[in-house]
């Protein structure tokens, strides 16, 4: 779902946003007294938000209750969970502490990592409240999400072969189970089906 569409789902569930710059746009709660419940994304971009995480941001958004103080987990912390997707435009990244749920994009894990660091150096330094600062050891706890993938291996039915070989349902069937056997021309149907079911999973798990 593209930034611009996701903007309009959080205005439209009770969020603001409150800064924008060329790299990130801040959102916040319009009830919130404070920055305690934060959302960061990129700017905006015509690249689709993957699935995992528009999935966890819209979960995050319908979360009402209140959180302790990201700020002073941060200065505290010493190893962060960076969430990592794999889309077909590159990489998204997330972190999550308290009322903090940050997004970023970028094309490998370095670049997501310098980015998460660089926007939370700034958010601190413009932060009112008197804490630490980022500290200088913080390490990523790197972890995949991989809803895209888990959700094409769902697909991988008789039925989905069946629409990408333009084979009826039944035929396939009869093929799994040894009852009848591929024509020259159906076998090249299906290896050319399964040929771009294997370009899917390396887009999906590469």
């Amino acid at each position: 779902m593209k930034l611009v569409v996701v903007n309009k789902l959080l205005m439209n569930r009770g969020w603001r946003l409150i800064t924008r710059t060329s790299q990130i746009q801040l959102l916040t709660p319009d009830d919130a007294q404070s920055d305690n419940r934060l959302i960061v994304l990129p700017a905006q971009s015509p690249i689709p938000l993957s699935t995992g995480t528009f999935d966890a941001l819209m979960r995050r958004v319908n979360q009402t209750q209140s959180f302790p103080d990201w700020k002073q987990a941060l200065s505290r912390t010493q190893s962060l969970e960076l969430i990592i997707e794999k889309s077909a435009d590159g990489l998204w990244g997330r972190v999550s502490l308290n009322g903090l749920f940050l997004v970023v994009r970028g094309t490998d894990t370095t670049c997501l990592t310098t980015q998460v660091r660089t926007i939370l150096t700034g958010l601190l330094v413009d932060s009112t409240s008197a804490c630490c600062g980022l500290p200088e050891t913080l390490a990523f706890d790197i972890r995949h999400d991989m809803t895209e993938l888990w959700s094409f291996l769902r697909q991988l039915r008789a039925t989905h072969i069946a629409d990408l070989s333009g084979i009826d349902l039944t035929t396939i069937n009869r093929f799994i189970s040894g009852k009848e056997f591929p024509s020259p021309k159906q076998t090249l149907r299906l290896q050319q089906s399964f040929q771009e079911l294997g370009h899917q999973l390396l887009r999906l798990s590469g």
